[in-house]
């Protein structure tokens, strides 16, 4: 009877360690789940002002070259950076060698066909006078006269002869804006004149008359047509007539300046064989 009863004893004790046991065992496994599923270690991070983000694509980030390590009022780095950052260490490509470009050489520009001159129209012939007009005996002072550009218009024939250049009379008072100039032709062998009125080009000539005491010099600058098709043949001289009115006058004045022997051309067949060359100064 002893016996029996402690048997039974013996059995009911290690039903109970084993249930114990294995309430433990379940008690370990739902700590062990709890602490690697449920629990959040982010406030255990190194930095604790870090903030878990979701991955994104990494932004590039410009870099402003005027930023200096010492500048105070440079904007801060850290506002330049995106608000999401990629954090995933990025491989660096290995450099490839870029190939030395071959050389390729630079062609040579084909000049173009300079444009075939044209017939001069008619009514940009300069007018001409070869009576009424008188020309001062004597030469004036005081004159700055110059041709700058002289061709010969060969699709009309060699005829048409143009002229540009300038004359003022140097002088303070003198205004250009207010002058008319005259070409006066004459021919040597026979002393005869024509006189043309010159068409008034402010700045034609092309230059600065930076040297000029008188006022508004460039409106003196003038240009001519002369067509020589009428013309015996012979050697003609050139001079230059500037009428103007003087301060505090009303009558107009005529200023002559001849250019120099050497300043002519020759008409021969009703043509120019030998032009004008440009002179300056005179």
């Amino acid at each position: 009877m002893l016996k029996k009863g402690r048997k039974r004893e013996a059995k009911g004790l290690a039903v109970l360690y084993f249930i114990i046991g294995l309430i433990i065992l379940l008690i370990i496994l739902a700590v062990i789940y709890f602490a690697l599923v449920k629990l959040d270690y982010s406030d255990k991070i190194v930095n604790p002002d870090a903030t878990m983000r979701a991955y994104v694509q990494a932004t590039d980030v410009p870099v402003d070259s005027r930023l200096g390590g010492d500048d105070e009022t440079a904007e801060p780095i850290e506002s330049a950076l995106p608000e999401t950052v990629d954090l995933t260490v990025t491989p660096t490509p290995t450099a490839v060698p870029t190939p030395t470009p071959t050389a390729v050489p630079t062609p040579t520009p084909t000049p173009e066909p300079t444009p075939e001159p044209t017939v001069i129209a008619t009514d940009l012939f300069s007018k001409s006078k070869t009576s009424g007009f008188k020309v001062p005996s004597t030469a004036s002072e005081n004159g700055a006269i110059g041709i700058t550009k002289s061709y010969v218009s060969q699709p009309d024939g060699g005829k048409v002869m143009y002229l540009a250049g300038y004359g003022y009379v140097n002088e303070e008072t003198f205004d250009g804006t207010k002058a008319q100039s005259f070409l006066v032709v004459t021919q040597k062998s026979s002393g005869k004149m024509i006189a043309y009125q010159l068409t008034m080009t402010p700045d034609v000539s092309e230059l600065p008359h930076t040297a000029a005491l008188c006022q508004n010099a460039s409106a003196c600058d003038w240009e001519a047509y002369i067509d020589v098709s009428g013309f015996k043949e012979d050697i003609y001289a050139l001079a230059l007539v500037i009428g103007y009115q003087p301060e505090g006058s009303s009558k107009t004045t005529y200023a002559y300046y001849p250019f120099s022997s050497d300043v002519s051309f020759t008409v021969l067949d009703g043509q120019v064989i030998d032009a004008v060359d440009p002179v300056e100064n005179e």
